[in-house]
Formats: structure tokens, C-alpha cells, sequence
């Protein structure tokens, strides 16, 4: 005897089967596509793991709508000071390129440089005189920093290290670089003293060496010459050329205007110009070489030395001028194509009153205001921190110009001479 319920299982069997098989294939259908998904995100990640992202402490991933650079790189990526192996072209890839930044702090009468490198890395320059260094940590907090990757102390005069010394001791650093060259200096010694004391990893600064590579960029010393002795502290400048895809900026220390054309003659987008823009540094033929975009001079209002010269200025005619004396504080951006720069006042950049004397050694470790004695009129009794001249091999202490100086001259503050137990010339009769 038929019944029904004999067909009707086996059309919902049937219907049931269907209903699988068909729910089958959307699932097998949709588990491809998510494969294809992951597999492509996997690739992804795995070509961006080689270069992980650095963050900057305390502030997170940068945002994912910044996008990121592709670099073609030319042939030959060796090392070469005029920049014609670097990276060749930038092409932006998933938004605006990242930025850098490189600030010209407003330290006075001396000079300090903090960049903001695009991957999250940092580079400070020199850290201005001592009465800076609160003003350049500060600065760099306000930033958003705790820690710099990079430091590099161009040379040891007091307006360029004595504020490093409050910097290395506040903020987490990761290396040093500085030139193989040292002063009997009050400022030097606590500089010493605060690597030491952090156990800061240094490295030599000389000519053929890179600091450090983000791929989308390079840091590197064109000089000095390593192994090259210099009777001038100034001649012993780093010279730093940092390049972020088609930029290029350049910082020269104290260094004089023939060891830069040495070390860099082909074009720089940005110069920061040599030993706050005194004759010795900058010339017309070195600016022709550079041909610079923007050229930064740093220097205090009414300092003793005539900074910037009209010398100076007249070989920038051609140039964007900025000086941290007129415009305070100066940043200018990079997004590895384009430039734009930004000052903390609007100024207009003008020699100094008085006429420079481009002496060597100075400023060094006396103040501002005791550098009459640096030009040779400053009265026996100077006070101690009127600036004094010794030589390597020398016991005694000079005044400029003293014929027993020779070329071997090194600057000093007389408190310091006098603590190093140097005595006073009796022919050229130096403060006491």
C-alpha cells in the first residue's frame, strides 16, 4: 500500500539536498574571495615588514592618511657628496608624503637645529650657548619628543655645545656624533661629563660618513676630513647634508666657506648658512655653488661680532633669507618634492652695527659681553670671562694678536685659563 509521506520525504530530501549543495557553493564561493583578501593584505604586510614604522614616543602610529613614499633608486646608490647617487625620483603612493621638518631654533648668538625626520626619527644639530639649553629642551618637548636618535655636535665652541649638555641630560639619546677634536673649556668638560654620565654611544664625525638612512632619506657628514689636524676649532665643523627625496639641506657649523665648497658644490634647497653669517663662511662664489632656495642665519640681535655681515648678505642677494635674530624661531618643510617655510615673526635680516672681527676662536666660552677682548680692546682687567688665547704646547695665556700665538690659537674664557693653571703672557700683558 502506497503512502504519501514516502514521496514527500524524498522531495524534501531532495529540496534539502539542493538547498546544501547550493549553500555549498556560496560558502566555498565566499571562503575564495576572503582568501584572495588575506592573501593580498598578507603580501602587503610582508613587503612593508622590511621597514617597520618607528613611532615617536608617546604619540601613537602616525595616521594611516599620511600614505607613504616609493623611491626609485638609481644604479649606483654609493656614497657621493654632491648627490647625483641618491635617490633619483619620489612618487607619492596612498596620500600626501610624510613630512619633514627641520627647526632653526632661536638660541641667540649661537646655533641649534632640531629635524623632525619623516619616519618618526629625530636629528638635533648643536644645542646653543649654555643659557640656551633649557629654551632648546623645552622646544623639543613641546614638540611631542622624549627621545633623540641623533645628535651631532658640530665643533666645541661654547655657542653650539654648551646647551647640548642640559639636552643629553634631560631626553633619552641614541647616538653622538662629533667631530675628533676637543677644547680646555669649562663648557666642553660638562659636555663630556653629561655623555659620560648617560652612557650615550658616540661616534666620530668625518667626511664619508652617513648617520643614519630611513630609506626615503640620508644623513651625511661631508666633513671634516678625517685624520686632518685644524689649528681653528671652526675648521673642524661637521658639515651635515641631510636629503628627503628631491631635497637637499645643508649645515655648515662654523666651518669657513672653502672647506664647505670642498665638502658640497652642487646645489643645497636649504643652507644653513656658516658661522652666523660672518664673511669667513659665505661668499659669492660658494652661494653661486650651492645656489640655495632658502639660506637660515642664526645669530643674536646686537652681538658684538658684526653678525650677519653685509658681505654675507650681498653674496644671498639672490636667495630667501631668514635669521633667527629678525624672525625668531624658522622651520621649513619638506614632503620630499616641495618646501614651504614658516617664522615664528615677521623681521628683515640686516648686517650687524658693528664691524666683525671673524676671529677664530670666537665665540667660545665667554658670555656675549665679555668678547671686546677677543678684538684686542679689552682693558687689563678684563673680568674672568673676558676671552684668552693658549696654544697645544703652551703654559701661558694671550691676547689675540699675541706674536706667540702662531696658528695654534685656542680659545678659552680667563676663568678658565686660570683654572687650567695658565699664566698670563708678559708681552702681551692679557687681562688678569
Amino acid at each position: 500500500m502506497k503512502t504519501k509521506g514516502a514521496p514527500q520525504a524524498k522531495r524534501a530530501a531532495g529540496i534539502l539536498g539542493g538547498l546544501v549543495r547550493k549553500k555549498g557553493l556560496i560558502i566555498a564561493l565566499v571562503l575564495l574571495v576572503f582568501l584572495c583578501v588575506v592573501g593580498s593584505a598578507a603580501g602587503g604586510a610582508a613587503a612593508s615588514g622590511a621597514d617597520p614604522q618607528p613611532t615617536r614616543p608617546g604619540l601613537g602610529t602616525p595616521p594611516a592618511s599620511e600614505g607613504s613614499l616609493t623611491l626609485t633608486a638609481t644604479s649606483d646608490q654609493s656614497f657621493d657628496p654632491t648627490g647625483t647617487k641618491a635617490w633619483a625620483t619620489v612618487t607619492k603612493d596612498g596620500g600626501p608624503a610624510r613630512t619633514l621638518r627641520a627647526h632653526f631654533i632661536d638660541v641667540g648668538q649661537g646655533d641649534s637645529e632640531f629635524i623632525e625626520l619623516p619616519d618618526g626619527r629625530s636629528l638635533l644639530i648643536d644645542g646653543g650657548p649654555t643659557d640656551a639649553g633649557e629654551k632648546v629642551l623645552s622646544y623639543i618637548k613641546g614638540l611631542g619628543y622624549s627621545r633623540i636618535d641623533y645628535v651631532v655636535a658640530t665643533h666645541p665652541h661654547e655657542d653650539h655645545i654648551g646647551g647640548l649638555t642640559t639636552v643629553i641630560s634631560s631626553l633619552d639619546v641614541g647616538e653622538l656624533w662629533a667631530p675628533d677634536i676637543s677644547a680646555n673649556t669649562r663648557a666642553f668638560e660638562g659636555f663630556l661629563d653629561a655623555i659620560e654620565s648617560r652612557g650615550i654611544e658616540t661616534h666620530g664625525a668625518s667626511g664619508g660618513k652617513a648617520i643614519g638612512s630611513g630609506g626615503a632619506y640620508s644623513i651625511q657628514i661631508l666633513g671634516p676630513q678625517g685624520g686632518a689636524q685644524f689649528d681653528d676649532l671652526n675648521d673642524a665643523s661637521a658639515i651635515v647634508l641631510v636629503t628627503y627625496g628631491q631635497n637637499r639641506f645643508l649645515f655648515t657649523g662654523d666651518a669657513p666657506s672653502d672647506l664647505i665648497s670642498r665638502a658640497c658644490g652642487s646645489h643645497v634647497d636649504v643652507l644653513k648658512v656658516g658661522h652666523h653669517g660672518s664673511g669667513t663662511s659665505t661668499n659669492s662664489g660658494l652661494v653661486a655653488s650651492l645656489n640655495p632656495t632658502y639660506a637660515v642665519i642664526s645669530y643674536g640681535t646686537g652681538n658684538p661680532y658684526g653678525h650677519p655681515t653685509q658681505e654675507a648678505l650681498d653674496a644671498l642677494s639672490g636667495t630667501t633669507v631668514y635669521g633667527t635674530g629678525a624672525n625668531g624661531t624658522v622651520t621649513i618643510e619638506s614632503d620630499g618634492t616641495n618646501l614651504s617655510a614658516s617664522a615664528e615673526r615677521d623681521g628683515t635680516v640686516v648686517a650687524g652695527d658693528t664691524e666683525s672681527s671673524d676671529s677664530p676662536g670666537t665665540p667660545a666660552d665667554a658670555a656675549a659681553t665679555a668678547t671686546t677682548a677677543a678684538r684686542g680692546d679689552q682693558g687689563a682687567t678684563g673680568g674672568t670671562d673676558a676671552t684668552v688665547y693658549v696654544t697645544n704646547s703652551g703654559k701661558k695665556y694671550h691676547r689675540e694678536g699675541c706674536r706667540h700665538l702662531k696658528k695654534s690659537k685656542i680659545p678659552m674664557s680667563l676663568s678658565d685659563a686660570r683654572d687650567a693653571g695658565y699664566g698670563s703672557c708678559s708681552k702681551c700683558n692679557p687681562p688678569t
